[in-house]
């Protein structure tokens, strides 16, 4: 395990990078993450769940969309399902979120029903929610997720709901 000693090592993040599948991603704890990507600025911010760590990173980076996909009904904070009792704050970081893709209709319902009412949420199904589905070239990128494309509609951008 490596150790900063001093100097200008001491001050900088501990992250490593890892090729994985053809893409690199970036290992680190959250804190040193959010000190390695607080300058830059994103299109789109897509956290792949809606567990409250990784909500809490999503909200710390400045995008001009954020997007959380929810995939399960036992990881909301809210509803019959829920797995665990909420994490504090867990709630307000979903209504932080532009919209919530979802697998299918029942579950944005779902969403909506047990969710936070004041703000609602917004939740949209992501038909196309499988593994190598932002990578395939061979996908219509009209119905594909806003601010991935010059092509893609803009009504799912509402800026009025960012805080």
């Amino acid at each position: 395990r490596p150790v900063a000693c001093g100097g200008a090592a001491a001050r900088r993040p501990l992250v490593a990078r890892h090729r994985w599948e053809g893409h690199d991603v970036l290992i680190a704890s959250e804190a040193a993450l959010v000190q390695a990507t607080r300058r830059r600025s994103y299109d789109v911010v897509l956290s792949l769940s809606l567990e409250a760590p990784l909500l809490q990173l999503a909200v710390c980076l400045q995008s001009d969309a954020l997007y959380a996909m929810g995939h399960n009904y036992y990881l909301p904070p809210f509803g019959p399902f829920k797995r665990h009792p909420p994490a504090d704050g867990h709630a307000e970081l979903l209504r932080r979120v532009d919209c919530i893709l979802s697998p299918c209709e029942h579950h944005c319902a779902y969403l909506r029903r047990w969710g936070p009412q004041q703000p609602r949420l917004c939740t949209r199904p992501l038909w196309a929610a499988k593994y190598h589905y932002f990578l395939d070239t061979s996908v219509d990128t009209s119905e594909t997720l806003p601010g991935t494309s010059e092509t893609l509609p803009r009504h799912l951008l509402d800026s009025s709901r960012r805080t």
